[in-house]
């Protein structure tokens, strides 16, 4: 590709520095001809030196150093032992792996009575040491600034969230490589979620876009990069008007893949769906959908219970998944293996796999509404999520201590039934029964298959133990107050209050609907499409709700379909009891990025909580939200 030489605009917002506090402690790093440059495949003496300070905790005179490494801001670090030399803790390191950018290192002490981590890390008053790495010239090679801007940004949890600082180092970035989008795209996404979603700054980023696209009107990666950006900052028509042009100039390309991809996600029958993304994966072998069509492919096989079609997709993802949507695949497909009890390892190495997918998700991935604490609580509950199929594979294999270890530490996360019945079951075969009980006794508050069964093993565990019949029940609602005080908890914790945007909607019925008129009333409003699986999944849990609250809740929908006759006409067949709002740029105010979003405000017209997609436990978290503001 030509290299651009694009100008480095970021004009149109101010420039904010921040001072640090000066660290107590100092580091530094050496390679044999330069301080502080970080070369592939040469080793760096890293030196660490403990001053007087009172100012830290951290002893004066440590008995021993070890340093943390990490390499990846997701990843647990890397461990060396330091040697103390002329006052001064120093120890070699040789980066190998060409794919990582940067490293940031804390130190570790020890004293007289051994080892204490958690009081004696100096991790540079939380701001961590890095080094770039350098290429032969001498310059920082490209993504080094990129991955030390990530670090600012809190993702990883690492570092605190500077996004000044993060601009600063995507600044860096570009003046080095210009031509690196996805810089650029960071930092759109920052400037979005600083300024809430502001015109102002979409302006200015729709400019600067424009601008660049100007200079490069046929280069396919500009094409791109300007269509994601415009779709990013609302500007729809502009995006397909360049998607259209890059289907033109290449019908085999990712634009192409796309809107063929996108065409079949819209197909209502599975089995038709299925069988036109098997024709996609062969026309499109190589397209950035690959394995977003491979993730569909198993949720169908699933459906159908076609186990060999399951096997094969899940060894295909376990080749050459990378992203979130892979993980999905795999993770369903381990599921499915381990209940049903076949090909046990494989379901292992599929549930890891998604595993360390999740926990390399970037954080150019999140929307820009989503703050770095939300998208790391996200990562942080399917990380659970996969952990319980891990350790459901491990005890159908037999493997019970390394299946209690991955259930424990997915029960401290997410509170759920299946997770509580399938540590009760490891619990109970390694003969811990009282753990067992209480977490047999916390499954069956879910009810339906899972808490059935949770409560028939219950009633035979108690039994067995030979406890007294009479307190069972007592026993059962206590531990039932207990998941719903810290689910309730959990639920409440995501509050995020922000003045809810105003707009005045036309409904289907030609009616209008202003949203300051409706201050009084809790409301819940939903965007969604008719074309979306997710959406319909939503507006059936959204009926049940309207049923319970009646008059206490006002329910709104808004349709983000283009075309207004498939609104109507799904709101027809499926007999929506809601009003249904058409759109008029108002899922631009309130950032939607994707549907079904759905915001629950108070009775101040403020918005209290957020919810994108749809998962299985949406009504019982809405209860909760919406029990608490009524």
């Amino acid at each position: 590709m030509k290299r651009i030489q694009a100008k480095i605009l970021f004009g149109f917002f101010p420039l904010l520095f921040f001072c640090f506090p000066l660290s107590s402690q100092e580091a530094w790093g050496t390679n044999t001809t330069t301080k502080n440059h970080l070369y592939y495949g040469k080793p760096f003496t890293i030196k660490y030196k403990v001053s007087q300070s009172k100012i830290t905790k951290f002893p004066t005179n440590p008995a021993g150093m070890r340093i943390l490494i990490y390499k990846n801001l997701l990843d647990a670090p890397e461990t060396l032992e330091m040697e103390k030399k002329n006052g001064i803790w120093e120890t070699v390191f040789t980066l190998r792996d060409s794919s990582v950018k940067m490293i940031m290192l804390a130190f570790q002490a020890e004293d007289s009575l051994g080892l204490r981590a958690a009081s004696l890390i100096d991790n540079n008053n939380g701001n961590f040491w890095d080094f770039l790495v350098y290429d032969k010239t001498g310059k920082p090679v490209r993504g080094a600034h990129l991955a030390r801007a990530l670090s600012y940004t809190g993702f990883g949890g690492k570092r605190k969230e500077y996004l000044d600082l993060a601009l600063e180092e995507i600044k860096k970035e570009l003046s080095l490589y210009p031509d690196n989008f996805s810089a650029r795209s960071l930092a759109y996404t920052i400037l979005l979620r600083k300024n809430g979603f502001s015109n102002e700054t979409r302006r200015g980023i729709e400019k600067e876009v424009d601008s660049i696209l100007e200079k490069y009107p046929q280069n396919e990666t500009v094409l791109n990069f300007a269509a994601e950006t415009y779709r990013m900052i609302g500007k729809i028509d502009k995006a397909q008007k360049i998607e259209n042009r890059l289907i033109q100039s290449n019908p085999r390309g990712n634009q192409a893949a796309g809107e063929a991809f996108n065409k079949i996600m819209r197909l209502e029958k599975s089995e038709e769906r299925a069988n036109k993304l098997e024709k996609f994966l062969v026309e499109y072998p190589n397209s950035a959908f690959t394995e977003f069509a491979l993730s569909n492919l198993a949720s169908a096989a699933i459906e159908f219970d076609d186990s060999t079609k399951m096997i094969e997709i899940g060894d295909k993802l376990l080749k050459t998944a990378t992203t979130p949507a892979g993980a999905s695949g795999l993770a369903g497909i381990a599921g499915v293996l381990s209940e049903k009890k076949i090909e046990l390892d494989r379901a292992v190495a599929y549930a890891r796999k998604a595993l360390d997918l999740i926990r390399s998700a970037s954080f150019s991935s999140r929307p820009p509404e989503i703050s770095a604490d939300e998208w790391k609580e996200q990562l942080r509950i399917t990380k659970a999520r996969y952990k319980d199929i891990i350790g459901w594979a491990y005890f159908q294999k037999g493997e019970f201590q390394k299946a209690l270890t991955e259930l424990k530490s997915a029960a401290e996360v997410i509170s759920q039934g299946g997770v509580y019945y399938h540590l009760a079951r490891v619990l109970q075969q390694t003969g811990n029964t009282g753990e067992a009980l209480i977490n047999y006794a916390r499954a069956t508050v879910f009810g339906e298959e899972i808490g059935d069964k949770a409560y028939e093993d219950f009633q035979t565990l108690w039994s067995q133990t030979n406890k007294n019949p009479d307190e069972m029940e007592a026993f059962l609602d206590k531990q039932a107050k207990w998941v719903e005080e810290n689910y309730k908890e959990k639920v409440l914790s995501y509050r995020s209050v922000r003045p809810a945007p105003e707009f005045e909607l036309e409904d289907l019925s030609g009616g209008w609907v202003r949203l300051s008129d409706q201050k009084g009333n809790v409301i819940l409003l939903c965007f969604w499409a008719s074309w979306s699986k997710s959406s319909q999944l939503l507006l059936k849990e959204l009926e049940h709700l309207a049923d319970a609250y009646d008059q206490k809740v006002l329910f709104l929908t808004i349709t983000t379909d283009v075309n207004i006759s498939s609104a109507r006409r799904f709101v027809r067949k499926e007999d929506i009891p809601f009003s249904v709002l058409i759109n008029d740029g108002t899922d631009q105010k309130y950032g939607v990025q994707g549907v079904p979003t759905l915001f629950v405000i108070d009775k101040n017209g403020n918005i209290n909580f957020e919810h994108k997609g749809y998962n299985p436990d949406i009504s019982r978290v809405l209860e909760i939200e919406l029990e608490d503001l009524l």
